[in-house]
This record gives C-alpha cells, structure tokens and sequence, in this order.
C-alpha cells in the first residue's frame, strides 16, 4: 500500500558503508581529529608515533574540553558541538569516521560527569551495531586518540602529520618537536577582510599557478577552489588568491571530508569580493598593464583605476619558425610610435631589413597589444595595416605579398628594383607609404612557403651575400614539421639550411658556389669523424677520390665561467662598466648555475648594471602542448639535443639566437648600427693558451654588426689571476654553466648530480630511445671510459636505484605520449603545459629541486 507521508531518514544499512565515507588516508585523519580538537577548545595537539613493538601505533593527545558522551562518537551524523560551533562550521558529526576499518582506542574525559572514560573499537566493529564496552580511564582532560597504523601509511605518516600541522591555528608536536606552522596568507601583497575570512592576495609568475593549487583554508585544511585571478598582459604579474576562512557560515563545503566548496551565493559573492581585493591591490602599485577589459570590470566593481601604463614593446619580425620569436625587453613610450598588426614571416622578416635601413613610418615601430584596444592612449595611435613589395624585373612590374604570388612569367633571382609599400591608419585615415628594399620574397600558389616552391628577389646592386639572403629566407619561410614521424627539428632545420643555401647561391653566383655549398653540406655532419688533433683534406673529382691526414693542435673547447665574472668586476672598478650583461638560459642549466645567478644578478643590481637573462621561447605549438627550453623540446619531440645527434650545438638555437634577437631591438645597438658604427663585445676570455687560441680564431671573423674585444689578456691576466679577483671581491668563483642534457658532460660531472637531474636524464633518453639507430644515447657512443647512454652510467654506477630507473623507462614515456594525445583535442589557450606533466613526474617521486621545471602543480 502506498502511504500517505513520507519524511527522510538515514537507512539501518548506512551503517555497513561508514567505511568509505573518507579515503582512509593517514592524512584526512589526522586532519579530521585536528578539527575535533580546535573545536573541543584545545591549546595544542602532541602527535607521537610508537615503533619498535609488533605495531607502529600513532596517538593524537589535546587539552581540549573532551567528549561528554561517549556515544557520540559512534553515532553517525550526531554532533556534540556548541550552537556556536554549529552556526560557524557546520559540523558533519562523521569525522570521527574517518578512522572507519582501523583499531583504535579513544580516551577523553566528559565534563558532566566529571571523569574520564575509555573505549576500545575494533576494526570490525565499525560496520556493525554491535555495542563497544566504556571502561573509567583517568585521564583527566582532553582526548587521547590510539590508531594501529596499516603498512600502507608507514612511508608517509610523519610528512602527513607535518602537512596537516602547518596551516592548522594550535601548536602541533610531532614526538616532543614543535611542528613548523605557517600563515595561509604568508608573503601576500594585499590583505583584506571580507564577511569572516581574510583574503590575501598574491603576484605569482603565470606558470606557477594552477586551479588544483589549495585556495582556501578551513582551519589548517587546505581545499582547491576556483577563484578568480587576473594577469597582466605582456610579462605582466599574475595576481592570484588565497582565502582563510575562521568566521563564515555562508561558504559551506561538502561533507564529511570538506574536499571541496560548495556552488553556492555565498561562494559567489566571495568570488566577487577577491576580485575587487585583486584590483585594490593592483590600485596600490600605482600602475599596471591591465588589458582593457580588465580594466573596465575593475572599474564596475568600484575600483578607481588609472588606464594601463602607455608603453609598448619594440617590434621585431617574427621568423616562420615561431619558436625563435622573441618578446622584446625594450619599451617605447614614444608618443609617435606605429604600431605593427601580425604580419606573416615571408613579408615581415624583408620588410624588417629595408625599415632598418630607412623607417618610412615617422615613428618607432611596436608590436601590436590588441589588449589593450579600448585605452585612449592605445586607440589613437598610427597603425600599419598591409605591408607588400612593389617589384621591377625588365618590363615587369608587379607586387607580391603574404598571400599574393608572383606571376608565372617572373624570374628568380637578380631584379631592377623592389619597393616595400606599406598601408597605415591614423585618426580615421589611410596613408601610403614606402621605401626600397634589397631583398622580396612571394609564396608559391599553395602558400607552403617550401625552399623551391618560394620566388626569391634580389635587387641588383645590393651588398647582400647569397649567404645572408639564405639565411634571411630561412628567417621567413622555415617552419618545422611537428608530425610525431617528422624529423628531429635540428635534422629539419639542417636540411632546409642546406637546401636553401645551394638553391640561392646557384641563382645569385652561379652552378660552381652551388656545387661548393652543397659539398661542404655533405661532409659538414661528419664532422665528429676526425679527432681533435688531426686535419683531414679530401681532393674529389670524377677519376679519383684522396683523403690525406696530418696532425694539427686542438683547439679549446671549454668554458670560461671565471674569466667572464672577474672581467665584470674589473671592469666596474675601473669605471668602465658595461652598458648591457647579457645571457641566455637554455631552461635546463645545472642547478649551481641558477644558485649563482642568485648571488651575481644582485651585485649587477646594486652596482647599476643592467642584466637581461633572455630565453628561446616557442609561440606556435600546433597540436603539442606548450613547451619551452631543451628538455621540453626533447620530450615533445621524441629527441636528443642536436649535438648527441651529430648536429651543431645547440648554443645557437637555445643562446645565440634569442641574444642576437634581444640585441636588434636594444635601443643603443640600433642607434649604433644607424650610424654606422659596430657594437663592442667584451669577452672573458684569459691570457692563458687555451683561450688565446680561441680569441684569435674570434679575430678571424669579419662581423659588421659587432668588434670583438679581450680585455683580460690585454691586462694579461691568466686564471688564477681571475679566480683571485674574484675572490677578493667577496665573492665565491662561478660554477662551470652546462646543460644537465649536454654531451660535453663529464662522468663526475653525471656523478655530482642531485636525483632529480639523474631522473631527467633518464626520462629523455627513454623518450627518445625508438627513434635512436645510430647513437646510444646522450653521450652517443661508448667509450673506454664511459658508455654512449648516460643512463646506462646512471644504472652501473647507482646513481639511481635500478628499480627506480626501470619504472621511469617502462612507464614515463608511455603516460607522456597519453598525456600529449589529450592535449591535442585541447583549444590551445586552454591546453595544459608540457610543464604540468613534468611537474607530475618529480612529485611521482616526491622531490623537488632548484632549476628544475616548477611550473602547474598537478
């Protein structure tokens, strides 16, 4: 029969699933009983943990009030706490659950009855209502809690204890040792309270946050919550939140575990109070760079903002290859400025050689921020809109551009004339303006920019070498493949080179510089063939084929850290300081060199002396996730740096590159170069023969751009001579810079390693091992000395456990390749950083060290 009310009501069988209302970790209990101290009025918790019998027992002892009833704490969903308490928190009455399936014994004392009392619960005993015996105990405060502790927790119970103890507001002893504690709201820029929390407010860098990052704090229990968080555009701060909350009903939180918040209105005005905390503290910098939107919402949420601060960067072409573009450091607050709109590399990378020579624009040249369209400052300014180039070639007269493609009858090679013609916008108006070029290029009828299929033209007359045109065209149209069965990028780039070379040399001097090029193309990748001391001279021809080798001294090939550093400081002494220290960081240097940079960048700071640290910085990623630096281009790609491959150094990509970048738009280079006048590069190296030799191979390159110079063997000062200088300034001497990736590694430099560098080592060879056939890893070939795989040396010497080694070979590669199949599907602006999966490899292992990829938290 159907009845005629019903009410709700907590099934008899409830009972029987108690053991799976928490996740049975040595965490969430010793969080939960935490929580039942603080609310039981404690002072301070003590945790031991007994060892030594045949069970580890783990007892948590407060001087709280204790539990009255001694059936409460069997009796789920019943709460003994205070109507206060109830208004404030929302106690589930289930935590003392959270210790379901585990013997335990409890000892507390019960104010109206004024004495204390025990009970021991079998682990059976939970899933049943079978009744516990309550014994007199003579404890005469508090609440003493006894767990048997499983296997499982064994590993991880102190760090467990120490975790739960560090946002918690009582002191908290571990085995008669005061747990460190820490403010949740530690190292904010900005505090405010709001309705029974406080929110602070914090400037972290873009790839240090994540939505998994604990957000709020519920008296030492941290929980993730999505909460609203503003960056700054270009290399702006990141302003993110964190929320403690001690008085505020309104936030409720899911029971019993209080894992997550709640949808709610109270989450929702929270979420509205942190942003206008955000824009308040952003108020209090003075200045910002806001997006315009942002903007306008922190002015609809009553934030008083000024618009964002009217500068922008210095524009440089981008290259085809996106992963060289790189943002300059170089601000123009000129109020004449042009902006550039995103032009393809076919038309920007010429285009950026004729406006060297003459800027027909009336103003610097920046690059677009339609982020900030919207701002007064931003929205009147001149804007280039269409670049294209004007050709004359006899009686032809044409114009190529981005998408526009010569026409058929069009020769490559030499032309009478080129013009870029460009279309600007200002206050409502079209302007035409141009200048001559040297150099056009015009896509093939696909647009697939390929070395045959591109129109190259020269303008006769033009200085330019079919070397620099080449490497101009490579600039503008290479773009690697970034198919999982393409080549490495290095083998990519070095046959567009090759083929780019021969191709403009044949056009612009002839079949022999063609047939030269394409020669020492073959041989160069041979390179590592002949020993250092030895030269080998090949005669060919169609009747006879000679190899003839004779001894020769090896130059140097090592670095000269120590050089580098005394010549800075002496040079300061002398009061001669550099304009500009510039380095390059390939993201994967050994970790003493980060440490280093954390002693020497101040000296440079305190001292007035401008350091720029610049990095190789892909931009278009295609269907991979977001990588930066050698390590990710090597898991990404499935690859070994190019050198362990038999290719160039990787200097170039990773440190030349984005200093030659940085350098075109340093203001005083540029105003150097417009008069005609070369940069002077100081170089450390010494008097000493080894880098004597390598100063005077320096001396033998005509660079217009830069003169070369060493001051420290004009002083002729040798290296002890360096050491002692610097030394004498207080200073300890540089370590040797490397990648932990390089082949020029030593077996003691593998050897000085800390485990996670070893990891990573391991890790990358794994990836790259199905696409290795000629070389056994990153040392390439075995030796009398060492193997060609470092982790073969890892595993012989134990350097790593071979257990450890074998799981990073059978499992990382496979959950990386997962890992990048999900990211495909992903948008990219939303798609997870290649850095997230290696921060989930360290915390695998449950390491973390300085200068290794800190970026998402998983």
């Amino acid at each position: 029969m159907i009845p005629a009310t019903i009410a709700t009501a907590v099934a008899p069988e409830t009972i029987a699933k108690v053991t799976r209302l928490f996740n049975n970790t040595a965490f969430d209990v010793v969080t939960e009983l935490f929580q039942n101290a603080r609310r039981a009025g404690a002072l301070a918790v003590a945790v031991l943990i007994q060892s030594g019998g045949p069970d580890t027992l783990l007892h948590i002892i407060d001087d709280g009030h204790g539990i009255d009833d001694p059936a409460s704490i069997v009796t789920l969903g019943r709460s003994g706490w205070s109507d206060e308490t109830r208004r404030m928190e929302d106690p589930a009455g289930m935590g003392v659950f959270s210790l379901a399936g585990r013997d335990v014994m409890v000892r507390s004392f019960s104010r109206p009855d004024r004495q204390g009392w025990m009970a021991h619960i079998p682990a059976s005993a939970w899933e049943t209502s079978r009744p516990i015996a309550i014994s007199p105990d003579p404890i005469s405060r508090g609440t003493a809690i006894t767990i048997k502790v499983p296997d499982s927790w064994l590993k991880t119970l102190a760090d467990d204890v120490a975790k739960a103890a560090k946002h918690y507001p009582l002191p908290v002893t571990l085995d008669g040792k005061a747990l460190p504690r820490e403010d949740w709201l530690a190292d904010a820029v900005h505090i405010e309270e709001w309705n029974g929390t406080r929110i602070g407010i914090f400037q972290k860098h873009p790839s240090s946050y994540s939505t998994h990052d604990g957000r709020l704090n519920f008296h030492g229990l941290t929980i993730p919550c999505k909460l609203p968080d503003v960056q700054e555009v270009d290399r702006g701060h990141h302003w993110v939140a964190r929320v403690d909350i001690f008085d505020a009903p309104q936030i409720q939180l899911v029971l019993p575990a209080r894992k997550e918040a709640i949808e709610n209105d109270g989450l929702t005005e929270l979420r509205r109070a942190v942003s206008v905390a955000i824009y308040r503290a952003i108020a209090a910098q003075g200045s910002h760079r806001l997006s315009a939107e942002r903007w306008r919402e922190a002015v609809d949420l009553g934030v008083d903002l000024p618009e964002a601060a009217a500068y922008l960067f210095a524009w440089s072409a981008p290259a085809a290859d996106s992963g060289r573009n790189y943002a300059s450091g170089e601000r123009t607050t000129d109020t004449a400025m042009v902006v550039m709109s995103d032009f393809d590399a076919l038309v920007a990378q010429p285009a950026a050689e004729a406006i060297a020579t003459h800027n027909p624009f009336g103003g610097p040249l920046v690059m677009a921020q339609d982020a900030f369209t919207g701002y007064r400052w931003y929205d009147v300014l001149a804007r280039v809109d269409d670049l294209r180039f004007r050709i004359v070639q006899g009686d032809l007269d044409f114009v190529v551009s981005a998408t526009l493609d010569a026409p058929a009858e069009a020769e490559d090679g030499w032309v009478d004339a080129i013009t870029l013609e460009a279309t600007i916008s200002h206050a409502g108006a079209s302007i035409e303006a141009s200048t001559a070029a040297d150099v056009a290029f015009a896509p093939d009828e696909w647009t697939c920019n390929s070395v045959d299929g591109t129109s190259i033209f020269v303008c006769r007359g033009s200085s330019r070498t079919a070397l620099a045109v080449a490497d101009l065209f490579e600039r503008a149209s290479f773009e690697p493949s970034s198919d999982s069965d393409a080549d490495s990028y290095d083998t990519q780039l070095e046959r567009f080179q090759a083929d780019a070379a021969e191709r403009i040399i044949g056009l612009l001097e002839g079949d022999d510089a063609a047939l030269e090029s394409r020669i020492r193309d073959k041989l160069s990748g041979h390179y590592f063939m002949v020993p250092a001391d030895r030269t080998v001279t090949v005669v060919i021809n169609r009747e006879r084929l000679e190899v003839k080798i004779v001894e020769r001294a090896a130059p140097p090939t090592d670095t000269n850290e120590e050089g580098a550093t005394a010549l800075l400081i002496e040079l300061h002494a002398r009061g001669q300081a550099p304009d500009l220290v510039l380095s390059a960081d390939t993201g994967n240097e050994k970790p003493e060199t980060y440490d280093y940079l954390d002693i020497i960048r101040p000296w440079m700071r305190d001292r007035g002396i401008r350091f720029e640290l610049v990095s190789y910085m892909p931009k278009r990623f295609k269907h991979w996730p977001p990588y930066f630096g050698i390590l990710e281009m090597c898991l990404t790609n499935a690859t070994l740096p190019s050198k362990s491959l038999g290719g160039s150094s990787c200097s170039l990509k990773y440190k030349k590159a984005p200093q030659d970048a940085f350098l075109k738009t340093w203001q005083p280079a540029v105003e150097a170069w417009d008069r005609g006048q070369r940069v002077i590069r100081l170089i450390g190296y010494d008097a000493g023969p080894r880098d004597t030799a390598r100063a005077n191979h320096a001396l033998t390159i005509d660079d217009p751009l830069y003169e070369c110079r060493s001051p420290l063997r004009d002083w002729q000062w040798h290296r002890p001579r360096c050491v002692s200088r610097i030394e004498t300034e207080g200073l300890p001497v540089p370590p040797k810079s490397a990648c932990i990736l390089c082949i020029a590694n030593k077996p003691d430099e593998i050897r000085s390693l800390p485990p996670w560098c070893l990891r990573l080592i391991v890790l990358v060879e794994a990836r790259a091992a199905p696409r290795l056939h000629t070389v056994e890893g990153l040392w390439r070939k075995s030796t009398r000395t060492r193997p060609g795989s470092m982790t073969a040396f890892i595993r012989a010497e134990g350097l790593l456990g071979a257990e450890e080694v074998d799981r990073i070979v059978r499992d990382a590669p496979t959950d990386l390749i997962r890992f990048q199949d999900v990211a495909a599907a992903i948008p990219v602006g939303e798609r997870p950083k290649m850095g997230e999966w290696l921060d989930r490899f360290h915390l695998a292992f449950a390491e973390r060290g300085r200068g290794h990829p800190d970026t998402l938290a998983a």
